[in-house]
């Protein structure tokens, strides 16, 4: 009977463990927290099942026929076994999923990220609130809660995730817990949060090697691995040490490469859309050209008109269209495309279920072309570009389609096709342009609207005559750090339509970066000066001198901005010296103007002061339970490395009565000192608080001694 059932377990157990395996799990859960994974799990159960068929206890395995009963019988529960397990295996074999299959409840998928590159990402429609992964630049970590690599991971994602929500980037991160789920219910994170926590469907069996990391832009794979350092090095942050010890890494960004791409995406896409188009062109651009065609955007931005007038430059040929991505498909023309109404982007060429566009600082990628569609619009603006002459008919472009059309009446003609504040380090910001009447008709503004409150417009004048122009003068106010985009809307008497919409943008970056915005100082002594400094990364906009540097109220520091030896800028904090121990934190704000009360950049100092005599503890208590017996308490002092070298050590009682009642034994010296407290024998007993002094080097601590229980009636809390 204990021989059946012992089979009978372990057949249970080999089908719990084959099922786990084929499910992709990274333990079997069958030893608590200790992970094995469930393919041991497999072999040992079937060996288990094996050595039971070879060796029946107490059953007798000659060649009689009854042993061979028991063999049979034996090889049969194996074979069962391995036949359960066989069977679910097969029964819930996994399959490759690419999105667009159904999947059937309990099914098991098997998921290979690295068919998803420059596709849709599959996964959003099976994720709570998954929506919010198909628009924007997202870093999404996919994780199983009993995975080791997974929990040694996660410390990093979410520093990554904090760094860079405080930092200038658009990106955001989410974490995807995958089934079995942790008793621990997992609540999407807010939208201001630092990062958005959600759990793929638990209706399905998925099949993957956690963890996995994907890089999102605009709900299109464009980044697939399980390295985390692969993952930083993608988004371009380092592990940043101070030079002091610290316990633990801390994750930073390269704050100067992320603000850096801030602006190339933002503000400069319009130049590297046209060095994209330049590549794929086959005309050379070297280092020196393409700085110089980035400069030309300086930190407002540029128009299609001055990217026509640069391409124009270089030979080139050029068309200013406004087309459907379908029929700009059908040109086939290289071209500069403005997406979601405000930034540039390449179309470097076209492929059967979608276009090939090059985005800022991203290499060229196939995006289908109902994605495109959706950015580009369904009648966008394009500027054609190509080595040879470009022909509106040949093109089969009509008169509405092409940036100019008849001037007769009013007509309006802006100098910017939008309203650009730039890049600003101040949160009211102002920007304008210039209207111009090209017509034969004065021209009226009847309204301007905008579509926030946040910012407001005026034209210096309503009516424009022909040939004559006016200021359009936008003002606002910008909380958010990050672009932000707004349009606003003229009405006026041009035919056949008066009503014109104006894109408003602009981008919103703290005033300097830090190369770390934060530092530890370690083992610092009392009142003794400390000085570090950090290097800032100052816009061209801001002069040093413009900056205001705001230390907390009362704090012990100075902090100024000034200039280093390498011809750069640092943030300089001194302090003549903290005189307590323990860890003092300070958060130094940087401003861009003395008027600025809102946004400012951060930097967090913390120092950690330590005695100059460390004890190896601060107190000891004496109950009454030994007062009246013989007992003792040892303490170890030990002087800190930075203070002179010890020439000797006095410890005493601060009563100088309690040398009669309370001796003192001193052992060893130099740095380091062993003292024993016990009583003298003389009575009576003294009870109550006593303050022992240690001194050496010029330089004193206390040690407390609690006699009796009641000498904590005055104290409170012990030691």
């Amino acid at each position: 009977m204990s021989w059946w059932l012992a089979a009978g377990c372990f057949v249970a157990f080999l089908g719990v463990a084959l099922d786990k395996a084929v499910a992709g799990h990274t333990s079997c859960g069958c030893f608590g927290r200790v992970v094995v994974p469930p393919w041991y799990t497999v072999a040992f159960d079937a060996a288990a099942i094996l050595l039971l068929a070879l060796c029946a206890a107490g059953v007798s395995v000659g060649p009689s026929v009854a042993g061979r009963r028991w063999r049979v019988a034996a090889l049969a529960v194996t074979g069962l076994g391995l036949s359960v397990g066989l069977a679910g295996a097969f029964r819930s074999a996994p399959r490759s999923f690419g999105g667009e299959q159904v999947l059937a409840e309990g099914e098991t998928i098997r998921l290979s990220p690295d068919e998803w590159l420059g596709h849709s990402f599959p996964l959003a429609q099976y994720i709570d609130g998954g929506d919010r992964l198909t628009s924007g630049e997202w870093v999404v970590m996919f994780y199983h809660a009993d995975c080791p690599k997974c929990q040694s991971a996660l410390p990093l994602y979410v520093g990554l995730a904090r760094q860079l929500a405080d930092a200038s980037s658009r990106t955001r991160v989410a974490l995807v817990e995958m089934p079995p789920f942790t008793e621990r219910e997992t609540r999407p994170a807010g939208r201001d949060a630092a990062f958005f926590q959600a759990r793929l469907s638990a209706r399905h069996r998925w099949v993957l090697n956690p963890p996995l990391f994907l890089l999102l832009k605009d709900g299109i794979v464009t980044k697939a691995t399980n390295s985390p350092a692969v993952l930083l090095q993608e988004v371009g942050t380092v592990i940043a040490l101070s030079d002091e010890a610290i316990d633990s890494p801390r994750l930073f960004p390269d704050y100067r490469r992320i603000r850096r791409e801030a602006f190339l995406k933002e503000i400069a896409c319009g130049p590297l859309a046209l060095i994209a188009v330049f590549d794929a062109l086959g005309v050379p651009v070297t280092p020196a050209e393409a700085d110089q065609l980035i400069g030309e955007a300086g930190n407002e931005g540029i128009d299609l008109l001055r990217l026509k007038q640069l391409a124009e430059a270089r030979g080139l040929h050029t068309l200013g269209v406004e087309v459907s991505p379908d029929k700009l498909k059908r040109m086939g023309h290289k071209a500069i495309v403005r997406l979601n109404k405000v930034g540039f982007a390449a179309v470097t060429g076209f492929v059967p279920d979608g276009v090939l566009v090059s985005q800022p600082l991203r290499a060229p990628g196939a995006v289908p072309e109902s994605v495109f569609e959706r950015m580009f619009g369904q009648e966008g603006v394009a500027l054609l570009v190509s080595r040879t002459p470009l022909d509106r008919s040949e093109l089969g472009l009509g008169p509405d389609e092409t940036a100019g059309g008849g001037k007769q009446g009013p007509r309006i003609r802006l100098s910017r096709s939008l309203v650009t504040a730039g890049r600003i380090h101040l949160s009211n910001w102002q920007a304008e342009l210039t209207i111009t009447n090209d017509g034969t008709a004065p021209l009226v503004i009847n309204e301007i609207e905008a579509d926030c409150r946040c910012f407001s417009a005026a034209a210096d004048a309503k009516e424009i005559p022909p040939g004559g122009s006016t200021k359009l003068r936008v003002r606002g106010t910008e909380t958010r750090l990050g672009s932000f985009t707004y349009s606003l809307t003229l009405r006026t008497n041009q035919l056949p339509t008066g009503t014109v919409t104006v894109p408003v943008r602009g981008y919103l970056e703290q005033p300097v970066g830090f190369e770390t915005p934060a530092l530890q100082l370690r083992d610092r002594l009392p009142n003794r000066p400390v000085a570090c400094e950090v290097g800032l990364d100052i816009p061209p906009t801001l002069r040093p001198e413009q900056l205001r540097v705001e230390v907390p109220a009362g704090a012990p520091l100075t902090a100024d901005v000034r200039p280093t030896a390498a011809g750069r800028h640092a943030l300089v904090v001194r302090s003549a010296g903290v005189p307590t121990v323990g860890w003092h934190r300070w958060q130094i704000k940087v401003f861009a103007d003395k008027a600025e009360q809102k946004l400012a950049s951060s930097f967090h100092l913390a120092v950690e002061v330590m005695p100059e005599i460390d004890l190896s503890v601060p107190s000891a208590h004496v109950p009454d339970s030994e007062l009246d017996r013989e007992w003792s308490r040892k303490v170890v002092a030990k002087v800190h490395t930075g203070v002179a070298a010890a020439g000797g050590w006095n410890v005493a009682w601060r009563d100088p009565k309690l040398h009669d009642v309370l001796a003192i034994q001193q052992a060893g010296g130099g740095d380091t000192l062993s003292i024993t407290l016990k009583p003298t024998g003389a009575a009576p007993r003294h009870r109550g608080r006593a303050e022992l002094v240690v001194e050496t080097a010029g330089v004193q601590r206390v040690f407390h001694l609690y006699l009796g229980d009641a000498a904590f009636g005055a104290e409170g809390t012990r030691e």
